[in-house]
């Protein structure tokens, strides 16, 4: 799960900034969770209670948000091509 979070942290900090923008609990999230699972002083009960925890309020609101955000960014590009076809000009792809 460390190895994930820590892939999840890099590739975040490789997106572009108007991204990286739109999403700023991520990197707090990311560092929370890996708090929890590298924390010494708790049981792993403990542990997968914490996790649950932060998934249910962090990570699953993060989710929608990205999801919305795509969804805007879809319909950006629809839009944009559909416009590209009503003005004859020529669309690639």
């Amino acid at each position: 799960m460390l190895q994930e979070l820590q892939k999840l942290q890099s590739s975040t900090a490789s997106l572009p900034q108007s991204l990286q923008s739109s999403f700023p609990d991520l990197s707090a999230t990311i560092s929370e969770l890996r708090n929890i699972v590298t924390s010494k002083d708790i049981t792993l009960n403990e542990k997968a209670t914490r996790v649950g925890i932060e998934v249910r309020d962090c990570v699953n609101p993060l989710l929608e948000d990205a999801k919305k955000r795509v969804r805007e960014l879809v319909g950006i590009a629809t839009s944009e091509k559909t416009t590209e076809h009503a003005n004859g000009n020529r669309v690639l792809g």
